[in-house]
Formats: structure tokens, C-alpha cells, sequence
């Protein structure tokens, strides 16, 4: 699926949405008009801003916290659809996970506002939530595998027989 990711914060811009450049822009002093230099960096820092998530379905927003951990806390959302299978936020988290962010994790109230939606997001593990852990208890274990081993049987040939006569209803049959 092919989508793309937009900030309005000129960190995550600048970084390219990179956590490693991010964590780099905001950890260092930046030179200021007339040689004033930044405050102290810091190693705890949150960047906020409003990501526009464009894909073959429509255009969602959302409002997140960017963390110097990693994570990215989803302060407040409006979906392309208001369908129980919008793509909003698995387009973020993948986008999250390619760019060395933690999966996102909505706020509380946010989860209030569209339970069945959040809940079906953080069982298929799309996102984290110490509010949903806490509420429903343990996910179940999800094994996600890079590569799924090969069908060792390679049964192309089971969909299709070459020896099909059209004209012939006693062979047709079967395949009905």
C-alpha cells in the first residue's frame, strides 16, 4: 500500500522523520539570530505536530507527541473514513516502525471516543497501550514473520489443470 506522511513541525521536516536525525537536531545547541545560542540541549524533549497521512483512501489527520524515547503518543485524531478499517493509523505505525519510532500510542480519551476501533488496532498490535493493557489485560502473542517459509509441496499446479476440455460437460462438472 503506498501512502505518504506529512508534518507540520520543522524538526521532524528538517530530520526527514528520522528518530535517530530528530533526537540528533534536538539534543545539540542550535546558533540563534545574532550568535545567541539555543537553551542547554536536552536528552528529554517532545516534539508536538499535526501529521497528515494522504493514501488511495483519502486523507487522515492526527495530533502527536513525539517523544525522546522513541514513542509517539496520538493526542487526537480525525480519520479519512469512520470505518472500523480505516488505514489512517496502520499507515503511521508502519511509517513509525521504517523510521525507528516505537509503534503510537493513542491517549486515553481518544480510545474512549472510538473504542471498538482502538481496541481492534492494539489486538492486531497496529499500536501500543499501557490504557488498553491495563483495561483488557495481555494481547495475545503475534508471531510476525519477515519471510514465511516456502510451500514446500509447490502446488501451483493445484489451481489449474491444463487438460480442461471446455466442450466436455463430464470434466466441467467437477470443477463446479
Amino acid at each position: 500500500m503506498e501512502f505518504e506522511i506529512n508534518f507540520t513541525d520543522l524538526t521532524l521536516l528538517e530530520a526527514n522523520g528520522e528518530f535517530e536525525e530528530v533526537n540528533r537536531l534536538m539534543s545539540e545547541p542550535i546558533e540563534m539570530i545574532g550568535g545567541i545560542k539555543s537553551p542547554v540541549p536536552s536528552d528529554k524533549w517532545v516534539v508536538k505536530s499535526t501529521v497528515t497521512i494522504s493514501h488511495a483512501m483519502g486523507f487522515g489527520s492526527v495530533i502527536c507527541d513525539f517523544y525522546h524515547d522513541g514513542k509517539i503518543i496520538i493526542i487526537s485524531y480525525f480519520p479519512s473514513s469512520k470505518d472500523l478499517y480505516s488505514i489512517d493509523i496502520r499507515c503511521l505505525s508502519a511509517w513509525a516502525s521504517s523510521y525507528g519510532w516505537k509503534k503510537p500510542e493513542p491517549i486515553s480519551y481518544i480510545i474512549d471516543e472510538w473504542k471498538d476501533f482502538w481496541v481492534m488496532q492494539w489486538e492486531t498490535h497496529v499500536i501500543d497501550s499501557e490504557f488498553l493493557d491495563r483495561k483488557i489485560g495481555p494481547r495475545g502473542a503475534v508471531d510476525f514473520m519477515e519471510n514465511p517459509p516456502e510451500d514446500e509441496d509447490d502446488d501451483e499446479d493445484d489451481l489449474y489443470e491444463d487438460n480442461i476440455k471446455i466442450d466436455d460437460n463430464e470434466d466441467l462438472d467437477k470443477y463446479r
